[in-house]
């Protein structure tokens, strides 16, 4: 069988075989005077490891890395080269196996076929193989038995020079007797190792040139369970197939043992160590009939390995199998190594790769419909001349038939265009770029031309993050003509944000957090966008994604000690949140910010005290908390330091979480605050005293979820917390309570009758000073879903007396008689 171990060769046959191979296979195509050279799959070498001269007559083959097929040969001249005609036409693996007479046989990176490595064959490119062999050899072998005689099987044996740290020159497999043969070793000294388990004297053993070194070992693992592999063999009339082989064969190894079927068509393997037979497959072969390999398969690919059978395996020979062979071209006629498969209708598949000469042979294939498909550098190919497996042609094997499938592949002849559109507007996006196979292709204007290609089916993938969503569809580009696809890719909100470069030509690195305005849910982290990253260098700007949704941008410089951080005003950069730009992102549209423009950098510095006696931080904050964090806070008695800052007035908020959060200036709110007033270079003074106590509110609700209070003022977010707590260090005057509960409402005194009265009164809270206020919310009663609009005090005269009236009741219902923790806190105030 083909893809059974090949049989050793003697080192005479290697010499005979190198004679023959010589004067045919071997010897290097014609090639005419001033023609190119003919392609070739691998090209090398071939050394004495000792004297380092060439070895003419050496012999190279290649292998199927599994099945072990021959797939090409060639043999050296005089000059110790060989090279072995061919072309690839997909990238496919091999084992090299290397000999001749007078030399131990050599693979890649091991003097045996068990535990080589293997190389690929390169499309368009000709591998090279140089090696060395050694004109001295011996042989090593004994048997591997538990402490109490018992042979241990089907176990990996690896051998090692004797030197610390070498690496493995060979491996092999026992049988289940516990037997195992390395040849092929140079005289020296070698230690065993298994691939399970400890050995009791594992070496050194002494192999000598020519010699048989017996290298008996024990092994120190003890037997949990004994497996016997047994079963019978019979034909399809149900009749004992006396003298059937049956083997147990490894991937890439081959036969590691055999026995025979006796006459009433019983096997039985010796008794082996459950565990150790994994991964091994059964193989039975007689004469006269198709081989079947374990799980009733007619091809070692899909073959069930000997952990997946029944203790008891019976084995079904047919003697109506027939064959299916062919020879395989390129596009340009020549024929070519890939792997091709064989599928059977009921889905058996056998594999394998066509030879140099592009032949393959099948010759177990039992009788059905069958298609045939072959590996390329693009998508696979159809017998005949097929781009699916939906058109493949299906040949009709009968019993005993040999069936022959010649093949030409298409050559790289397609053309195929992507347009990558806007799935809304459906105009073309000018930026986008298309995938496939690797090939990322990204032309200016949104159509992408792939030329060149293998026809077939192929994915493509369009991809313009962040304005629109990648997107993947499939087409099968056609041997002829423009094959086009039109990728609708769904917008993304996104934005652009750009920096002025120095004069220097430098652009700054700096960073943009988006704040929300209010009306726009504040996301969870704020975002944080950068035009740089960890080890690269800034760039002009950045394109990213943005929610939807009104936002205000602080922007961090990079280097702090060089520029100051800003709101992003429409011309320049600000300290007052007021005059910052409002940056409206929409759903499935692209925004381009003002161009930031840095400025220098100076620092604010000062001390906070409090006429109460508290010892929680005393933070001075020039943002949201949610962008500063700790920054700008320190102990009582000590001074806070905010650095950083472009030369602006800012407005600063000032809290310690007990007292009432104030602004520059004592303002309530960051509307009236001062503005603080930094130069580049240089540190401003700002300290400031907290006097007021804090408003608070006791919320009753009822489910324990976040409530977020905003000044009906300003919209900046004054505090949070859950549902059920209390929340503190709230400044008197105006506010919104917004419940995010299983219902999402915003709390406020009135009915859905007046809801529209209600939405420009706002529902606001006015907060007493130093007064805790209880507030039972209860959503659909007092808490509704429409959002209520800032409260502009412009406006407090233009409402009529019954409105006016209504807010004073409803302020007055809310508000809780002083307790005795107000009173307490009223009393911390120093004399």
């Amino acid at each position: 069988m083909r893809f059974l171990l090949l049989k050793r060769r003697s080192r005479l046959g290697a010499a005979a075989a190198s004679a023959a191979l010589m004067s045919s296979l071997a010897v290097a195509l014609p090639t005419a005077a001033g023609a190119a050279e003919p392609p070739a799959l691998m090209t090398g070498l071939i050394t004495d490891a000792v004297t380092g001269q060439p070895v003419p007559g050496a012999c190279m083959e290649l292998e199927h890395p599994s099945y072990l097929t021959l797939v090409a040969k060639a043999c050296a001249g005089s000059d110790g080269r060989y090279t072995i005609p061919g072309k690839a036409a997909a990238a496919v693996t091999v084992r090299t196996h290397a000999y001749a007479g007078g030399y131990g046989d050599r693979w890649l990176g091991r003097v045996s076929r068990s535990e080589s490595g293997t190389m690929p064959l390169t499309v368009g490119a000709t591998t090279v193989r140089d090696l060395a062999l050694d004109p001295a050899v011996g042989t090593l072998h004994g048997t591997l038995r538990f402490r109490d005689g018992n042979p241990v099987g089907l176990i990996a044996v690896w051998v090692y020079p004797e030197a610390a740290g070498s690496t493995m020159i060979a491996g092999t497999r026992t049988a289940p007797d516990g037997t195992w043969s390395v040849p092929n070793l140079p005289p020296g000294n070698y230690r065993l190792v298994t691939s399970s388990g400890a050995l009791e004297s594992a070496g050194p053993f002494t192999v000598t040139d020519g010699g048989s070194t017996t290298a008996d070992v024990t092994h120190l693992g003890s037997v949990l369970v004994w497996r016997t592999l047994s079963g019978t063999v019979r034909d399809t009339g149900g009749s004992p197939v006396a003298g059937a082989r049956v083997a147990l064969w490894y991937p890439g190894y081959g036969d590691v043992a055999s026995v025979l079927a006796d006459a009433a068509g019983v096997y039985r393997f010796p008794p082996v160590v459950d565990g150790f037979h994994n991964n091994y497959r059964i193989v039975v072969t007689a004469p006269g009939y198709g081989a079947t390999w374990s799980g009733d398969r007619p091809h070692p690919f899909g073959a069930l390995p000997v952990q997946a059978l029944p203790a008891v395996s019976d084995f079904t020979l047919r003697q109506d199998a027939g064959t299916v062979g062919g020879r395989l071209t390129d596009g340009a006629g020549d024929p070519v190594v890939t792997s091709v498969q064989l599928r059977q209708s009921n889905g058996v598949l056998h594999s394998g790769y066509t030879t140099s000469d592009g032949t393959y042979l099948f010759p177990n294939v039992r009788p059905d419909q069958v298609t045939l498909n072959y590996t390329t550098t693009g998508p696979k190919q159809w017998a005949s001349r097929k781009l699916s497996e939906a058109e493949a042609d299906k040949y009709t094997v009968a019993a005993g038939a040999a069936v022959t499938v010649d093949n030409q592949l298409f050559g790289p002849t397609g053309t195929l265009e992507v347009r990558l559109v806007d799935a809304v507007t459906g105009e073309l996006l000018p930026k986008a770029c298309a995938l496939m196979s690797g090939n990322q292709q990204c032309v200016p204007g949104g159509i992408q031309r792939f030329e060149g290609l293998l026809p077939g089916p192929r994915a493509v993938t369009g991809q313009a993050w962040p304005v629109a969503v990648n997107a993947t569809d499939s087409v099968t580009v056609n041997p002829d003509g423009v094959t086009v696809l039109t990728l609708r890719l769904e917008p993304l909100t996104h934005a652009e944000f750009r920096v002025a470069r120095d004069p220097d030509g430098t652009a700054p690195g700096f960073c943009v957090r988006l704040v929300a305005v209010y009306g726009t849910p504040q996301p969870a982290s704020v975002q944080q966008i950068c035009n740089y990253g960890s080890g690269t260098a800034p760039g002009d700007g950045i394109v990213t994604t943005v929610p939807a949704g009104r936002y205000q941008a602080l922007v961090e410089p990079q280097d702090t000690t060089r520029y100051g951080r800003q709101w992003l005003g429409a011309d320049g950069g600000t300290g007052r949140r007021a005059e910052a730009a409002v940056l409206d992102f929409r759903l499935g549209k692209g925004t381009v910010a003002p161009v930031i423009k840095l400025d220098g950098a100076g620092t604010i510095r000062g001390r906070v005290d409090s006429v109460f006696q508290t010892s929680t931080p005393r933070c001075v904050r020039y943002a949201p908390k949610a962008v500063t964090g700790s920054q700008g806070c320190a102990t009582p008695g000590s001074e806070y330091e905010l650095t950083g800052l472009g030369p602006y007035a800012w407005e600063l908020e000032v809290s310690d979480g007990e007292a009432a959060a104030v602004w520059s200036g004592g303002a309530p709110d960051r509307s009236k605050a001062a503005g603080v007033v930094v130069t580049v270079g240089q540190t401003t003074r700002f300290d400031h005293t907290l006097r007021v106590d804090d408003s608070r509110i006791k919320l009753t609700a009822p489910e324990s979820v976040k409530v977020t209070v905003y000044s009906a003022v300003t919209g900046d977010e004054l505090g949070t917390g859950l549902a059920v707590s209390m929340l503190t260090g709230l400044p008197a005057g105006r506010v919104y309570l917004h419940y995010e509960g299983s219902v999402d409402c915003w709390y406020g005194q009135r009915t859905p009758a007046t809801l529209d009265r209600a939405h420009r009164v706002g529902g606001a809270l006015n907060l007493p000073v130093a007064v805790a206020v209880g507030l039972d919310i209860k959503p659909g009663v007092n808490c509704f879903a429409a959002r209520p609009q800032l409260w502009n005090p412009a406006d407090r005269f233009r409402f009529s007396a019954d409105v006016q009236g209504e807010i004073a009741t409803a302020v007055a219902t809310a508000v809780d008689t002083l307790s005795p923790r107000t009173a307490q806190r009223r009393g911390r105030a120093a004399s």
